[in-house]
């Protein structure tokens, strides 16, 4: 959870007050409501085991019914979460159910805005986005690898925040909200016929609610690209279904014609290739667009050394630092 969800209206939050305040399973002193959405409401908690601030992401609505589907589907982002262990995603540190009922899930408490929100202020410079696609792409090819799909990749669900001591191009990088996730080895948690995902970013293979693989999440991938390259997504419609429909029937206009700065061939290519209709058309793996960017970002950043470039995807050992260095100082 980000601050910068911090001060958002919360909706249909009121029926939770009364958690704040309260200490759940002998750990997590609940502090105050940052945010609410459709399914959850999120809490700033203190982790009593370590003195550090985390979120509580708490389950509501299960007194309708759909509540047997989404107290799996949330179980299952808990799942995922666990099984990612990667540090360009967030930590699970508990899940459990509170009053013996209703689940909630704890994880690090970031600091860093989304994508969203920096995008708001204007497109991005080509090399800050090669190394905000490379982080995104190290945690899709972990996922990818263990037969997770995110399905709702989009900018509100990646944070980026500046890396000390770096000049303006350098950003670490999380992939948030894995609550749409579908695993191969764990079964399909949606009706058929109903779509999820977030249709500005969404594949067309997804739209038309056939399979999906890693290379869905690369398409929804190369929407983010487009956009942060030229300040607006390939395809804008008045409503949700006709952008579903854009993106099965339309080409998007060349990415290096609407680019606020020039991205240069090689990067214009792979943004376009992600956008292919067709999944088989598009990059194989996220392992292989990591190693395109590594060759695009020599190109847009000659001076840069070999072994800075494990900073791109922040190597486990630097990202772990930060972390038990916030710990530290709860």
């Amino acid at each position: 959870m980000h601050s910068s969800e911090r001060g958002r209206p919360p909706s249909g939050a009121a029926p939770f007050d009364h958690l704040i305040g309260r200490v759940v399973d002998d750990r997590f002193e609940i502090i105050t409501l940052l945010g609410s959405g459709g399914t959850s409401v999120v809490f700033e908690a203190l982790d009593r085991h370590t003195g550090s601030p985390v979120a509580l992401k708490v389950l509501h609505g299960l007194d309708d019914a759909g509540q047997t589907l989404r107290a799996r589907r949330f179980a299952r982002e808990a799942e995922v979460i666990a099984a990612l262990d990667h540090p360009n995603a967030l930590p699970l540190f508990a899940y459990g159910l509170i009053d013996g009922r209703t689940p909630y899930l704890a994880t690090e408490r970031i600091d860093g805005e989304t994508l969203e929100a920096h995008l708001a202020r204007g497109p991005l410079a080509p090399l800050t986005v090669v190394r905000i696609m490379d982080q995104v792409c190290d945690v899709l090819a972990t996922a990818h690898r263990q037969g997770i799909v995110h399905r709702d990749l989009k900018p509100s669900n990646i944070t980026v925040e500046p890396i000390d001591g770096r000049g303006g191009d350098w950003v670490l990088v999380r992939v948030l909200d894995f609550g749409l996730a579908s695993w191969r080895t764990r079964g399909r948690l949606t009706m058929k016929g109903a779509l999820m995902g977030s249709p500005r970013y969404m594949a067309p293979e997804q739209a038309l609610d056939r399979p999906v693989s890693g290379r869905t999440d690369l398409y929804s991938l190369g929407v983010i690209a487009y956009e942060c390259l030229t300040g607006r997504p390939p395809f804008e419609a008045p409503t949700p279904m006709a952008e579903m429909v854009k993106h099965v029937s339309e080409q998007p206009a060349p990415v290096d014609e609407r680019a606020a700065m020039p991205p240069g061939p090689a990067l214009a290519a792979l943004v376009m290739g992600l956008l292919a209709k067709r999944p088989g058309d598009r990059p194989l793996s996220a392992e292989q667009v990591r190693a395109e960017l590594a060759d695009i970002e020599r190109e847009l950043d000659p001076d840069l050394h070999d072994g800075e470039r494990d900073t791109l995807s922040m190597a486990s050992v630097q990202v772990m630092a930060r972390i038990q260095a916030r710990r530290s100082v709860g």
